[in-house]
């Protein structure tokens, strides 16, 4: 893996920080772009650390001198992101490129990069019932993965629909 792309996200970042750490281990990669801004819910307080500040934070690797980490510190979303990250990074040199995303995101995630060859590692999300998470196993058997696949549904139609990635490499054609 020439190249570790990580979604920012406003929970669950020393979660993220360890499957970062998974990667560098198990990967060899060196190259790790993570994005992420301010968060500018109404439901959440104001901070002023970028997200992608702190996950770089919760890596234990972050000092190594061989691994070259790049922030992204101004996107709000996952569209931003990419769009933001773009612009510190060409994706066109990195034949092999691993991301990490939340489980729900991972679709609509690969297709924002659908070029070269692409895993995707998703961020399990906890659940209101003990033992199941977000994942594509049991997203259904809560009430919040429920609610969490529908809005990413209706993000995939909003966003794939307004051109953000290509929506045509996934749907069923009669």
């Amino acid at each position: 893996m020439d190249f570790l792309f990580v979604f920012g996200s406003n929970v669950f970042q020393h979660q993220l920080a360890q499957l970062i750490n998974q990667a560098i281990e198990t990967t060899g990669v060196k190259l790790i772009l993570i994005t992420g801004g301010v968060a500018r819910y109404n439901d959440l307080r104001i901070d002023s650390v970028a997200e992608s500040e702190r996950i770089l934070a919760a890596i234990k690797y972050r000092d190594r001198t061989d691994l070259r980490f790049i922030l992204e510190t101004i996107s709000t979303n996952t569209l931003e992101n990419v769009v933001e990250a773009r612009k510190a990074y060409n994706f066109q040199v990195s034949k092999q490129m691993l991301f990490i995303a939340h489980s729900y995101a991972t679709m609509r995630s690969y297709l924002f990069h659908a070029q070269g060859e692409i895993t995707g590692w998703p961020l399990v999300l906890p659940s209101e019932v003990e033992g199941y998470g977000v994942s594509q196993a049991d997203w259904h058997k809560s009430a919040k993965g429920r609610a969490l696949i529908w809005g990413e549904y209706l993000r995939f139609e909003a966003y794939g629909r307004r051109g953000d990635f290509p929506i045509q490499a996934v749907e069923h054609t009669p």
